[in-house]
């Protein structure tokens, strides 16, 4: 269960990580676009983002490296 919990929170995080520097990167290259607009644009791609992600997260997980998952002893 502990497992699961931190693979939502990994996933939460990048996601969220992946939207603010987006934003910031969008704002800064380009200074008349705002932030709104740069958000607008993120969703677009985040789909894509989203399912790599989760598909990185649930691979780290089975193989037993995602961090804050404590791994289980083989028995």
């Amino acid at each position: 269960m502990k497992k699961v919990i931190v693979s939502l929170l990994w996933v939460v995080f990048l996601n969220g990580a992946l939207a603010m520097l987006f934003a910031e990167f969008s704002v800064n290259f380009n200074p008349t676009i705002t932030h709104e607009e740069s958000y607008e644009y993120g969703n677009t791609y985040g789909a894509y983002f989203f399912l790599f992600s989760v598909a990185l997260i649930v691979y780290l997980a089975v193989t037993n490296r995602l961090p804050g998952a404590r791994q289980r002893t083989s028995s």
